[in-house]
């Protein structure tokens, strides 16, 4: 039984993992369109 909830807490630890790397991406992905619209200047 306890190989089974290893077995559960890896896989949370996997999604929690999977989840902070998409949210990564997706803000990098939202800056790239702002950065474009600024003036250089303001860079």
């Amino acid at each position: 039984m306890s190989s089974t909830t290893a077995a559960v807490g890896l896989l949370h630890l996997m999604i929690g993992v999977i989840a902070m790397t998409a949210s990564s991406l997706s803000a990098i992905g939202n800056s790239i369109p702002l950065r474009r619209s600024m003036p250089t200047g303001e860079r």
